[in-house]
């Protein structure tokens, strides 16, 4: 038995081998939400070590049982897009946000806010060098400060921001009612 999984469970217990896969924090997706709506998620921060997306297992996993199909399939857009074409229901999917390629006056929309700062200093153990932000091959964000600023399209919205509020608050308060 092969289990893809972020956390020790009872399948996990019984495994021979155990695939560590990332959650939904560290992953790039699409999830079908109580309505019943494909919906899009982008990596918050990349996964330490081993730590894979389940999807990136497969593929591995298919390419080791000398699967052709394996080779097409080497961003998430490719993933999308070959399962819509396999699977009619899903053929709105890739179309529910932008692909990876997808720039904004050449850019990829940033991450973290205008005033972020402090990659160095949230490696001062390690290092006093500013490491280079990790690459994203999957989404059209940037996982730094670098990047388009100004107003995404709205499934790449990647953070809420109002004056006096710096966070997901800003979202809910003061909202005309």
């Amino acid at each position: 038995m092969i289990t893809l999984d972020y956390l020790v469970t009872e399948s996990t217990e019984r495994s021979e081998l155990i695939l560590p896969a990332g959650t939904f924090a560290e992953s790039d997706g699409t999830f079908v939400n109580n309505e019943g709506r494909g919906q899009r998620f982008f990596q918050v921060f990349n996964p330490h070590d081993s730590i894979r997306e389940s999807w990136r297992w497969i593929i591995n996993i298919m390419s080791g049982m000398g699967r052709p199909e394996a080779a097409e399939l080497s961003k998430l857009d490719d993933v999308t897009a070959a399962m819509a074409k396999v699977f009619p229901i899903f053929a709105d999917v890739p179309k529910i946000a932008p692909s990876a390629d997808s720039r904004d006056v050449g850019m990829k929309i940033a991450r973290q806010p205008h005033r972020y700062s402090g990659r160095t200093a949230m490696l001062a153990n390690v290092t006093v060098h500013e490491p280079k932000p990790p690459e994203d091959p999957d989404s059209p964000l940037a996982f730094s400060m670098e990047g388009y600023q100004e107003k995404p399209p709205a499934p790449l919205i990647p953070r809420f921001w109002s004056p006096g509020w710096n966070s997901v608050q800003s979202s809910t308060s003061f909202r005309p009612k």
